[in-house]
């Protein structure tokens, strides 16, 4: 064997030929490498096409989501489109057996967008016998109450926080449970502050989504939550029934709607009395 070479001998197990094969060092060296570089290469290919998986099948489920989410925010139109059709029909009865007009459990819930007043101070109050149902849910609730609602001085919580009336889908459950009530409205609807104060906090989170949390007199604060936008910044003063964001999807939430809150001395406390 020649320095700087080795000689593979091949010996067959019959009497035949013993064939040899002689390569230089060099050559095993660069074929060594070659080899090491080929096994990375298909690591690294194997490691990118796993990512390109991962992401691919991230996008199939965030758009199984979608469709989801898009089922469900269709079936609250219906929902409130039905009401409307079930509202216009009521009146119409009522019409035609010559009865006073006056609210029903429908009109307490949804009202036409198109029946509502002008944007205002006064425009987020609901009707002033809505809270004389006889079925009204927080009637059942006033251990969660602290005190009568506030009068209408515009500078403690009072009044309707959306330019139009919604479907209510959530109520309060206490401090320990949900801590304020969910309103079903169309996305972009206005979203009105209920009493008079400063913005302490406007920004984004995961659960809440686009929201703004205002300060009161009285120890009082609002939030609204869910929005799409908003339309105010910390340290901006903003006037009752001035538009602060527009109703969204945002955060974790299934279907257009605002949450809203009322809080005293930090604490969360039933917003139903103060809705009216």
């Amino acid at each position: 064997m020649r320095r700087g070479h080795l000689t593979f001998m091949m010996v067959p197990e019959d009497e035949g030929d013993v064939r040899k094969i002689r390569v230089s060092c060099r050559a095993l060296r660069w074929g060594g490498a070659a080899a090491l570089a080929l096994g990375i290469v298909i690591l690294l290919a194997l490691g990118s096409y796993g990512r390109v998986l991962s992401r691919a099948t991230r996008a199939a489920l965030l758009e199984r989501e979608n469709r989801r989410l898009t089922a469900e925010n269709a079936k609250v139109d219906e929902i409130v489109e039905n009401l409307e059709r079930t509202e216009r029909t009521y009146r119409q009865i009522r019409s035609l057996a010559g009865l006073a007009d006056m609210p029903s459990s429908v009109t307490a819930a949804v009202l036409p967008v198109e029946e509502q007043p002008a944007a205002g101070p006064t425009s987020a109050r609901p009707p002033d016998d809505a809270s004389t149902e006889p079925n009204r849910e927080a009637s059942t609730r006033a251990s969660t109450r602290e005190g009568p609602p506030p009068g209408g001085d515009g500078l403690q919580p009072s009044g309707w926080p959306l330019q139009v009336r919604g479907f209510m889908t959530a109520g309060f459950e206490g401090p320990d449970g949900h801590t304020g009530v969910d309103i079903a409205v169309p996305a972009e609807t206005p979203v009105l502050a209920t009493a008079a104060g400063v913005v302490v906090e406007a920004g984004f989170d995961s659960i809440l989504g686009h929201h703004v949390v205002l300060a009161h007199a009285g120890e009082f604060e609002t939030a609204y939550a869910h929005n799409v936008r908003l339309l105010v910044e910390r340290g901006h003063r903003v006037a009752r029934g001035e538009a602060i964001a527009h109703s969204g999807n945002t955060g974790r939430s299934s279907a257009p709607h605002l949450h809203y809150e009322v809080r005293r001395a930090q604490r969360p406390v039933d917003p139903e009395p103060y809705l009216r």
